[in-house]
């Protein structure tokens, strides 16, 4: 089984992970949570000659997807989104987007709707988590045989996100970490902003 490269290029004044994933000997790559610094983000991809076949989205706030539409148009790439965020990519209230960026922000339409269940792109198989709560249509993408969970905003290293904005609840995410916490211990979380760590020492954290 080819091994699945995972890297990260914190992006935007929010310093939101951004995630080129590709296998490896393959050319093609999967972005997921493009949020700023298209520039940077393109000089990675051809650093390592790849180019990205889709664009897969955590939630639809603005420093995670400004730059969706932008790499859209430049390489191709199919942008997805969970159902009940595809408002947030063409609506600055709901993505928060705030006017020292509007410039950068193009509404677009998803070329698809990532749900639970399994989604492939570039020969990587995600298994879809949806993740309710930070935003309606959160979702984290895990990735079994890698021990690795990319979790956008819904869960970080040392806390989880915000549900005070619109769309978000409080309930619904203490449901969504209570499944995320039923993971193996040894997954290694990829979080929306800073560093990782092992879901199971993040659960310990929790739970004392």
């Amino acid at each position: 089984m080819s091994n699945i490269n995972i890297r990260v290029l914190p992006v935007g004044e929010l310093q939101a992970n951004c995630y080129i994933l590709n296998l490896d000997a393959s050319d093609k790559a999967v972005l997921v949570d493009p949020g700023d610094d298209v520039s940077l983000i393109k000089r990675t991809l051809s650093s390592v000659s790849l180019t990205p076949e889709c664009i897969l989205l955590t939630h639809g706030h603005f420093d995670h997807m400004l730059g969706a539409a932008h790499l859209k148009e430049a390489f191709g790439a199919r942008v997805f989104i969970h159902e009940k965020d595809a408002v947030y990519l063409s609506d600055r209230k709901y993505n928060l987007c705030p006017d020292a960026d509007a410039d950068k922000f193009i509404p677009i339409a998803p070329d698809g709707y990532i749900a639970q269940g399994e989604f492939e792109a570039a020969g990587i198989r995600f298994t879809v988590i949806p993740t309710p709560g930070h935003t309606p249509g959160g979702v984290c993408l895990y990735l079994k045989d890698s021990n690795a969970l990319l979790s956008g905003d819904t869960l970080f290293s040392n806390g989880f996100g915000r549900t005070d904005f619109i769309g978000g609840s409080w309930m619904d995410l203490f449901q969504s970490l209570k499944t995320l916490f039923e993971l193996p211990p040894e997954t290694q979380i990829f979080p929306g902003h800073g560093a990782g760590a092992p879901i199971g020492d993040i659960r310990k954290g929790f739970y004392r």
